[in-house]
């Protein structure tokens, strides 16, 4: 097993000096449970990042005084299973949306694509509705679907996406913090309405706690894999949801 310092030494590089690679998880011929092992290995630096989003979490109770999470064990204080469930599958959205893409692939870009051309007409829907009528989500989707399914085609021809690869190698290191910054300010959008006065100072606390993670995630899952990234969140999450838990039971 390896200690904290050598984890948080591995971890600490990696943000240096991004680098595009395969995952374990990914590797032909690599088994299972010898990704798992190496995974596990690491759980001194997992428990530290465990530690830190409870200290965080206890922090926003104490000062702010907001329960975050009480909506959510309100709804699913009857079933711990549903819970789980849900935040599986919102954890699972969460990481498909933005650290699925570190490992570009045809398919996964076309979905990020997609997924940007989508936003803007989800936004503008309800205007494009009170102009046109009942069907105008019809003819919203429609030049949508279009559009992806010629993007589908363009970016499995072999030489355009090798050009994109390239880029996506070259670049790897800014695509990286981008991902990681930006996921760290959505993160604590909620957190500034509800600070008040001298509570603002602790805002820069939040937003290096979510950077961490944001950077950590990344991490996991360009040196593990995709569902590792997933099982580090997941954990997360739940060492967030504890202090409340515990409070309110």
């Amino acid at each position: 097993m390896e200690t904290l310092q050598t984890t948080f030494a591995d971890f600490r590089n990696y943000v240096r000096r991004p680098q595009y690679s395969q995952p374990l998880a990914e590797q032909p011929g690599n088994q299972l449970t010898m990704t798992t092992r190496h995974f596990l290995a690491g759980y001194p630096l997992v428990l530290g990042i465990l530690l830190i989003s409870i200290g965080n979490m206890l922090l926003a109770l104490f000062t702010a005084g907001e329960v975050v999470f009480k909506p959510l064990l309100d709804r699913y204080s009857s079933s711990a299973g549903i819970l789980l469930i849900a935040l599986l599958i919102a954890v699972t959205l969460e990481e498909a949306i933005f650290r699925s893409i570190l490992r570009l692939t045809p398919n996964r870009l076309r979905n990020l694509l997609a997924l940007a051309l989508w936003i803007p007409l989800g936004y503008y829907y309800h205007s494009l509705k009170g102009m046109s009528n009942e069907f105008a989500l019809f003819w919203t989707m429609l030049p949508w679907a279009a559009v992806v399914y010629g993007l589908n085609h363009y970016l499995k021809r072999p030489a355009v996406f090798a050009r994109i690869e390239r880029f996506w190698q070259a670049n790897f290191r800014w695509i990286f913090y981008s991902v990681g910054v930006v996921y760290g300010f959505m993160k604590i959008i909620d957190d500034v309405g509800t600070l008040k006065d001298a509570e603002v100072l602790l805002l820069p606390v939040f937003l290096l706690c979510s950077l961490l993670n944001g950077f950590y995630f990344g991490y996991i899952r360009m040196k593990y894999g995709f569902w590792y990234g997933v099982a580090v969140h997941v954990l997360v999450l739940l060492a967030a949801l504890a202090p409340e838990a515990i409070r309110i039971l």
